[in-house]
């Protein structure tokens, strides 16, 4: 072993050379030790433990750690490898060209394995698989990879064996590790006792760890133990072959330090039989022992041979130290080195050069130490650089610097601006400086505002204690500026001593505030009337000048402005649209900003949605509707409930309020979310108002008129609606409604039985039947005909019961006769009389007339004694005809 340079310094190679001749199949391992450790070697099978496959790949596929020879699949071999020669790889169709090794116990690791090789990567190869053993889909152990796309180093280890590559878990380090087509070692080291991830999983570039910057999923803590085999470029599943060319792969079946990777990888940089310089450092004893190897085994080693590396002089840090203590213009500067040492005792020099700014003063001599005040100017950076030398050689150079202050450093505003940009009506305005000064470190500062290139004298100021080098807010203008205006601030810097000179910002022009939209629910008739309106209010913190017109059109049918105010701040637009009956319109809204340029419109299907920019380089906000709110009422009579009843299919609470005929507030707040219902007792004849709103956006009112005072009878407590039905199947109610039947029946029960109920309710408390009813309502609406049936069934027992409570006042044959709600008998009997009185001669008409009015007093008067009128219409055959068979009216 020798050194490039005679005196064994660290400025030379270390080389080791054969002595005899070997055989063609040998590879000789040189094991290079820095002070009796190992620091460069390539794979050792005599020395390193756990080396259960090696493969030179210098002309052969042989084993050279064991028995595990591989086969060559076409691979093409080249003597221009990393270390002697390698395989070289070509990629093209299934199943690519590749080296394969038997499976073998050794390579069925469960807790620990690292894998190595050098790597050449063809352009276009990312994605190349290096070394792995992986059957994709059936029998995945672990696969080293260039990562797809980014070039990096990707190694997967699969948490179960039929875990397919495209899912597994890996790890992947940085990108473009492979870019750039030089020879790269890459190493995987895994070890399941790891608590995390990164404790597991340890990918290597060049003898250096490198950061995982991706894993996908958790690292497994064990390897899966698979029958397949391990291959060389290449694997058992599809794409993603080897181009390029692969040398010195090595197997272990534990996992190896950083030391012992970045030695493998000092050990193949230059063949192994050289150390460069770069690796050498002062007082460092190298050795070297050859170990000649083969595939059947390695002989006895050879060595160590070593050399001593001999230290360059080197110092300690130098010092620049100025004769005036604030180093300004008027004091020299000296140099000094602290200390200067050299192992060969040799005659030491210092050579010193001096730099101004970064240049080399060539005429300061180069064993100058002291430099004149008449050379120095304040702001300037002086340099010194000390190099030790000898009689042979220097060591390596340090410098020390200075800055030279001048007498009084003028302060300097370095950056001055007006912020905040873009700058609207409602925001701040600051003025920011940095001050810079050489000597002091606290300043004063005086402003002025400037409007429109107007000096604001009234803004003017001073702020204090502002810090050196540091950005300082000054002074602020408060909102509300005017859109358009231009603002601009000055600032003079003060020291105590001088000033600096008047620095101006740059304009800050107010810009155009995106306006903003305040949405109106779309209201229409959801029975299938046409009629919708809609109306949205528009609202700018610039202020009127930017609200301009506002246009609509809708997909089906037409609309008309009914209301456009003028161009000011809540700009109101309202339209009466006609659609076609049963068919959702979409709407169009237009809003436009007199300055923003072209407006901007947006469409939703049975709903409106507004954006307004006008062009601006801010959306105004938007909403939409998208739902409705239903609202259903059953009344009485004064003094009988009244029942409100909610749904909507927005997820929010329902808001509501009911006002009496004087405008009295009888309720008010919410009831249950998406479905509800309001119960009172009117306590005068007139008309009721309801609102009810949900979430913000939807809304609707109604007016409800109790025209009618009615004496409420003695009935039973009513009782509690009966417990729902549970559905038969296990899969719940709503798995039998996946069917294309038609339901249409079950809405129409609910109808029958609701008439049924308003006619039972003068005479009896129905309310159990109606809240079946309305229960079964929203079932059907749901979409849950199955609980509709039984909801309908349970509201005909209800009213079944309360038909049995209507007694005849005799045995005579009847028919209940059916009377609409609120209809009084003097209705019934002057509804029944007009088709008579059309058939009399109009002398009789008035005779008729006041015998009518005489009868009708007479009733009403039985009817105030008597109670209410007891009716109903019953569908049910059975109940269609009288006792005896006959029809008959009855009146109770």
């Amino acid at each position: 072993m020798s050194s490039s340079d005679f005196y064994n310094r660290s400025i030379g190679n270390l080389t080791v050379s054969n002595a005899s001749v070997v055989d063609m199949l040998n590879t000789n391992v040189y094991t290079w030790k820095r002070n009796g450790e190992v620091a460069a070697s390539l794979p050792n099978p005599t020395t390193e433990s756990g080396l259960v496959a090696y493969y030179p790949l210098d002309g052969n596929t042989l084993d050279y750690a064991g028995n595990n020879d591989a086969a060559n699949y076409g691979a093409t071999y080249t003597s221009n490898g990393k270390v002697g020669g390698a395989y070289s790889y070509v990629y093209h169709a299934e199943p690519g060209n590749y080296i394969e090794i038997a499976n073998s116990p050794e390579f069925s690791q469960t807790n620990e394995i690292s894998l190595e090789a050098w790597v050449y990567a063809n352009p276009g190869s990312s994605g190349s698989i290096i070394l792995g053993k992986w059957v994709d889909g059936t029998e995945a152990s672990w696969l080293l990879q260039i990562a797809p796309s980014s070039w990096g180093v990707r190694a997967y280890i699969p948490a179960a064996l039929t875990t397919p590559r495209s899912t597994s878990s890996y790890g992947e380090s940085m990108p473009n590790s492979f870019s750039d087509q030089v020879w790269r070692h890459a190493s995987m080291v895994f070890n399941g006792s790891g608590a995390a991830n990164a404790d597991r999983l340890k990918i290597y570039l060049d003898g250096q760890q490198q950061a995982l910057t991706f894993f996908n999923g958790a690292i497994p803590s064990a390897l899966q133990v698979s029958t397949a085999n391990v291959r060389i470029g290449g694997w058992d599943g599809t794409g993603f072959y080897m181009s390029g060319k692969i040398d010195e792969v090595a197997i272990y079946s534990r996992s190896l330090s950083a030391s012992e990777i970045q030695g493998h990888y000092y050990g193949g940089l230059w063949s192994g039989t050289l150390i460069n310089s770069s690796l050498l450092s002062r007082e460092e004893n190298w050795t070297v022992t050859v170990t000649p190897c083969e595939f059947s085994g390695c002989s006895a080693s050879s060595g160590p041979f070593s050399v001593y590396i001999n230290p360059n002089p080197y110092q300690g840090t130098p010092l620049i130290v100025s004769t005036d203590i604030y180093n300004r213009t008027i004091g020299n500067l000296t140099a000094y080195n602290q200390t200067t040492n050299d192992y060969t005792n040799d005659t030491d020099i210092n050579l010193y050069a001096w730099f101004k700014n970064g240049i080399l003063q060539a005429g300061i001599a180069n064993n100058t130490t002291v430099v004149d005040t008449s050379l120095l100017s304040g702001g300037d950076v002086w340099t010194v650089q000390i190099t030790p030398c000898n009689s042979v050689e220097c060591g390596a150079p340090k410098n020390a610097s200075i800055l030279i202050n001048p007498m009084n450093y003028l302060p300097n505003i370095s950056a001055i601006s007006v912020a905040q940009s873009p700058a609207y009506v409602t925001s701040v305005l600051s003025c920011n400086v940095t001050v810079v000064d050489g000597e002091q470190s606290t300043f004063n500062a005086t402003y002025n505002w400037f409007k429109n290139g107007v000096n604001q004298t009234a803004l003017a100021g001073t702020a204090y204690h502002l810090l050196n080098n540091t950005p300082a807010l000054i002074s602020n203008i408060t909102p509300p500026t005017v859109k358009g205006d231009n603002w601009s601030c000055s600032a003079t810097a003060y020291d105590g001593n001088l000033s600096s000179l008047l620095n101006y910002s740059a304009n800050n022009t107010i810009a155009n505030s995106a306006p903003y939209v305040t949405l109106q629910p779309i209201t229409y008739n959801i029975t299938g009337q046409p009629a919708f309106n809609v109306t949205a209010a528009v609202n700018d913190s610039d202020g009127a000048a930017d609200i301009a017109n506002a246009t609509v059109s809708v997909s089906s049918g037409s609309c008309s402005q009914r209301s456009n105010a003028t161009a000011i701040n809540n700009f109101i637009a309202t339209f009466l649209c006609t659609g076609t009956g049963g068919v959702k319109a979409s709407v169009n809204l237009t809003f436009y900003d007199v300055s923003g340029g072209s407006a901007t419109t947006d469409t939703i299907n049975a709903t409106y949605q507004v954006i307004e920019t006008g062009g601006c380089a801010n959306c105004g906000i938007h909403g939409s509707v998208d739902k409705s709110i239903y609202v259903s009422i059953d009344k009485g009579c004064v003094g009988e409930e009244m029942s409100v009843s909610y749904s909507t299919e927005r997820s929010a609470s329902v808001y509501t309020s009911i006002s009496g005929p004087s405008g009295e507030q009888l309720f008010s707040g919410y009831v249950d979310s998406n479905s509800g219902q309001v119960r009172l007792f009117p306590g005068s004849q007139g008309t009721y108002r309801i609102y009810a709103s949900a979430g913000g956006y939807l809304e609707t009112a109604k007016t409800v008129s109790i025209l009618c005072t009615r004496q409420e009878q003695q009935d039973e407590p009513p009782q509690a609606p009966p417990a729902l039905a549970q559905p038969s199947t296990a899969a719940g109610s709503k798995a039998l409604n996946n069917t294309t039947r038609d339901y249409s029946y079950l809405m129409e029960r609910i109808l029958e039985y609701t008439r049924q109920a308003d006619i039972l309710a003068p005479a009896h408390d129905v309310s159990n039947a109606y809240e079946l009813l309305n229960r079964a309502r929203a079932a059907y609406d749901n979409g849950d005909y199955v609980l509709t049936e039984v909801l309908l069934e349970q509201a005909k027992t209800e009213l079944d019961n309360a038909k049995k409570k209507l007694r005849p006042i005799n045995e005579t044959n009847f028919t209940i006769a059916t009377q609409p709600k609120n209809e009084t008998s003097l209705d019934f009997l002057t509804g029944a009389s007009i088709g008579f009185l059309s058939g009399l001669p109009l002398e009789l008409v008035g005779s008729f007339l006041l015998l009518l009015l005489f009868l009708s007093l007479i009733l009403y008067a039985l009817s105030r004694r008597r109670g209410k009128w007891k009716s109903y219409d019953e569908t049910s055959p059975k109940n269609s005809k009288g006792k005896n068979g006959t029809n008959g009216n009855v009146k109770k």
